[in-house]
């Protein structure tokens, strides 16, 4: 294949040099005609010269050096040459035992040197794409029409499209320097529809290039083929088509979130709360509502933009699930004085009455954890108490709390009334529980 660049290319043989830094040493660097050569204890890592041959090769011991490819950033955002220590392959990937690598001071001024070789233009071009910075400095280094690409989707803002296809094609290998030509070759000369489809594996429509233009974060394959694929669902493709940019939050959220709540909104919203607690929040209404009234929070979510708005719609259709869920039995028989709180209805009722938050423990409640009385009898004269008696082990309850109106505190002889009540109530309720277990004839754990 013809040089599209024109220049000379060297082999580089990278036995350039036999010596080695004595142990302990810091690094030996040298700028040669071939690049800048790294010695280390244990290997050399040869930075081939742009106007030569780019690359990069890294050489253990008595072994025969290997070309690697630097899947970390070697030029800052403005495109300049990082420092010696975030640049060199003996810092950002773990060397075999035996070798050690470390860096005089200064050491940086000959990384800049030789990196400061390559245009300035190709490395501001390159200096967005992250971990793959140095395959576009490579397929720069090969095909000149490859700068053109660069400069147009950094111009047009779509540079998604090439982080999406260097994630497709990385899966399939871009080891070889034949197989990175090609790439850069045809990723410029083919129709993106065309290109994208042998790389995907399957056929691609402009919509699928339109979604990938418009990332803003560099993929994984898995997130690349996970995001093609939400484009051809309805629901999901609604959300990317009418999405100005593509974060990762986006991207996950028409993969993981329900399809029923999928609106164009949920760009908007990403911006004010964490995919995370919209996940959490959609879940649990999800699972605990019930289909008619699932659909109906489903719609009513569609105008919900803003942080103040989620959370207003988590509080209403919470409090729907407190309606539908199932309430349990009261646990014990506290007598009379005692009214057992029987339903979500009544909880509320006892928090406006008695001037407290025991309504937002419904929850605890439906899980069995929790159980509410109201007291009204034996004490003081008109003294009403919220009671409060918590699960403390198999079929013992405790008393988590009794107060009065608006949280006061109880006059200590309604207190005591309210723990003999209670101790009582376990009593007869283990009786209870001896009996029916010695009438089936299995004491079980609880009696033992």
């Amino acid at each position: 294949m013809s040089n599209p660049t024109g220049r000379r290319k060297v082999h580089p043989q990278l036995d350039f040099y036999g010596l080695r830094a004595p142990h302990g040493a810091a690094n030996r660097l040298r700028l040669r005609r071939e690049g800048l050569i790294e010695e280390f204890v244990g290997g050399r890592v040869t930075y081939g010269d742009w106007d030569r041959l780019f690359g990069c090769w890294l050489k253990l011991g008595k072994a025969k050096a290997k070309e690697i490819i630097p899947t970390w950033p070697i030029l800052s955002e403005t495109g300049a040459p990082l420092d010696a220590a975030r640049v060199s392959a003996t810092k950002r990937q773990p060397l075999p035992e035996g070798c050690s690598s470390s860096f005089r001071p200064g050491a940086s001024k000959l990384f800049y040197r030789h990196f400061d070789r390559i245009p300035a233009i190709v490395r501001r071009l390159a200096a967005p794409l992250g971990r793959h910075q140095w395959l576009a400095l490579y397929f720069a280094s090969e095909a000149r029409p490859f700068w053109r690409f660069l400069w147009e989707i950094n111009h047009r803002g779509e540079l998604g499209y090439l982080y999406g296809c260097l994630a497709l094609a990385e899966r399939q290998g871009l080891r070889s320097r034949k197989a990175r030509r090609e790439f850069a070759e045809q990723i410029v000369g083919t129709s993106r529809r065309r290109f994208l489809s042998s790389l995907a594996g399957r056929a691609c429509a402009r919509r699928h290039v339109k979604a990938l233009e418009k990332l803003e974060f560099i993929p994984s394959y898995n997130e690349t083929d996970v995001l093609l694929y939400s484009v051809d669902d309805e629901a999901s493709a609604d959300v990317l088509r009418h999405a100005t940019r593509i974060s990762r939050d986006l991207a996950e959220a028409a993969q993981f979130l329900p399809s029923e709540i999928l609106h164009t909104n949920i760009t908007e919203l990403l911006s004010h709360v964490s995919l995370a607690r919209i996940e959490e929040e959609v879940e649990v209404l999800s699972r605990e509502l019930p289909a008619s009234a699932w659909a109906d929070a489903a719609r009513n979510f569609a105008d919900v933009r803003t942080r103040d708005q989620f959370f207003d719609w988590c509080d209403v259709w919470e409090e729907r699930v407190a309606h539908y869920a199932a309430w349990p039995a009261p646990p014990l028989d506290m007598g009379e004085g005692f009214r057992p709180i029987t339903s979500y209805r009544e909880l509320c009722r006892e928090g406006r009455a008695m001037f407290n938050c025991v309504a937002t423990y419904w929850q605890e409640v439906v899980n069995g954890e929790v159980y509410f009385y109201h007291f009204e009898g034996e004490g003081l004269p008109d003294e009403h108490a919220s009671v409060a008696i918590a699960l403390r082990g198999q079929n013992q309850w405790g008393l988590l709390d009794a107060l009065g109106k608006a949280n006061a505190a109880l006059h200590p002889v309604t207190y005591g009334v309210i723990q003999d009540r209670l101790a009582n109530a376990n009593s007869d309720k283990l009786r209870e529980t001896r009996a029916l277990a010695n009438l089936l004839g299995n004491p079980g754990p609880l009696l033992e």
